[in-house]
């Protein structure tokens, strides 16, 4: 029925991209199964609550509806998250392999085996899990390493890595030094790591400044003013404390984690 009515050559793709080894239709399939479960026992659940509360009977099937709306969401969106987080991993190791590739190829080694040989090195992370797709489709099904690469080009979610293909390809077809190539490459790519060590240590240094005025001098400085403010006034408002609770309980707590979240991923983009 889904195969039928939805077109699910966009989604194989992304699932191809983020290595989820299920088709479109099975996707999907799995999808809406898992939302009918939840919709069911969800639904038993906010009829309960409805029954119990039913002040709150209408906010409580808004909070079903837009759970379910959430659910379809994320489910829907889970491959190209899963796509995006193997391009930066990709993206962040493929420099540093470029220099293992142009050593191999300087010792006259050929592709196909330089590929191999990467597959096996679990260090190069998702890098290597792309290698190993590529030789995978020219040792077991026997394709020729072109139309191999070809197609790990065109699946890889890595756009870098889709360039570093083709241009193999191309150097290849075109009867190029491959030498010269993953040469070049690995200069190339050794400027652009140090480019974004360089703008990601400036990026840590303003988020590390940002956070001391934000995350630290701020909630003290008011915490101050709310202090001085209720030991002057003669009959202080309950609401002073409440503001006081709410600063240290929430607002730093809150804006710690956003920092911390923030500068994950600052350090996440170099994983040298």
């Amino acid at each position: 029925m889904i195969d039928k009515y939805s077109n699910t050559s966009r989604i194989e793709v992304t699932l191809q991209k983020a290595k989820i080894p299920l088709t479109g239709v099975e996707y999907l399939s799995r999808v809406f199964l898992g939302a009918t479960i939840f919709i069911m026992i969800s639904g038993v659940l906010t009829n309960i609550f409805a029954l119990d509360f039913s002040h709150y009977s209408f906010l409580a099937f808004a909070i079903w509806f837009m759970m379910i709306v959430v659910y379809f969401t994320l489910m829907i969106e889970l491959p190209s998250s899963v796509a995006g987080s193997r391009r930066k991993k990709i993206d962040s190791v493929l420099p540093i392999a470029m220099g293992y590739i142009a050593t191999m190829a300087s010792a006259d080694v050929s592709v196909d085996d330089i590929l191999y040989e990467l597959s096996k090195s679990p260090e190069y992370g998702e890098l290597a899990i792309e290698a190993k797709s590529i030789s995978i489709t020219t040792k077991l099904f026997g394709k020729d390493i072109v139309t191999a690469i070809k197609e790990g080009a065109s699946l890889t979610p890595s756009m870098k890595l889709s360039e570093f293909l083709q241009g193999i390809i191309t150097t290849v077809t075109s009867g190029g030094d491959l030498k010269e190539y993953f040469k070049q490459k690995a200069l190339q790519y050794e400027t652009e790591l140090s480019t974004i060590v360089k703008r990601n240590t400036d990026s840590l240094s303003v988020m590390a400044e940002s956070f001391i005025i934000v995350g630290v001098t701020f909630p003290l400085i008011l915490m101050i003013i709310i202090g001085v403010v209720a030991s002057l006034t003669p009959d202080p408002s309950p609401m002073l404390s409440l503001v006081l609770y709410l600063i240290v309980l929430l607002i730093i707590p809150v804006i710690a984690i956003m920092f911390a979240l923030i500068l994950t991923s600052t350090i996440n983009e170099v994983n040298l």
